[in-house]
């Protein structure tokens, strides 16, 4: 199912990014900065961070997978330290969880979720995990769950001051955020 003459790529980041806005207090998509390696096509900033990255066509989804930021750390070397299991069970670690912590290098999004056009990825194909929104006639409908992820927070933090710097200049392009309204200025 090929729908790239439907919506572009830019136009589904805008209207992911309008729609989380009403969710999140400021919103970044397609956004460029020298201050990450990664180019977020919609972050959403609340309590925690949430990544959208947009399909428009599932070749590109496929391409997604070899992605530095999509890939597992095998650790040739991890053997080496099971000596240290039972002391590590002991500080009430569970060792699969452990050992998942160490291999995730962590990245932008503390959440993280696939849009794309109605079935144009199949929630099955999904094994690194990313949650799923469907968009179809003006809607998004979760598919699937995003599994909690190790945010890299510095990084982050580096582009939502990169973005307020920006907005403050004068240069809101790609930056949404959730103002208080004037009944909240007077509570």
């Amino acid at each position: 199912m090929n729908n790239n003459a439907e919506i572009s790529h830019f136009e589904l980041c805008e209207k992911t990014a309008q729609w989380a806005l009403k969710k999140a207090k400021v919103v970044l998509y397609e956004y460029q900065s020298f201050a990450s390696y990664e180019f977020p096509d919609v972050l959403c900033f609340k309590d925690s961070t949430t990544l959208y990255e947009i399909k428009v066509d599932h070749a590109d989804f496929i391409r997604d997978r070899n992605k530095e930021c999509r890939i597992k750390y095998t650790m040739k070397y991890f053997g080496r330290f099971n000596f240290v299991k039972d002391k590590i069970k002991k500080a009430c670690f569970d060792w699969p969880e452990l050992k998942e912590l160490v291999q995730q290098f962590p990245h932008l999004g503390r959440h993280r979720y696939y849009v794309c056009l109605k079935g144009l990825i199949k929630p099955e194909e999904i094994t690194n995990g990313f949650g799923l929104y469907y968009y179809s006639e003006g809607r998004f409908r979760k598919v699937k769950e995003s599994k909690t992820f190790r945010n890299d927070i510095h990084t982050e933090m580096s582009l939502l001051t990169h973005a307020f710097r920006k907005h403050a200049s004068g240069d809101g392009s790609n930056i949404l955020i959730n103002t208080y309204g004037q009944k909240e200025h007077q509570q």
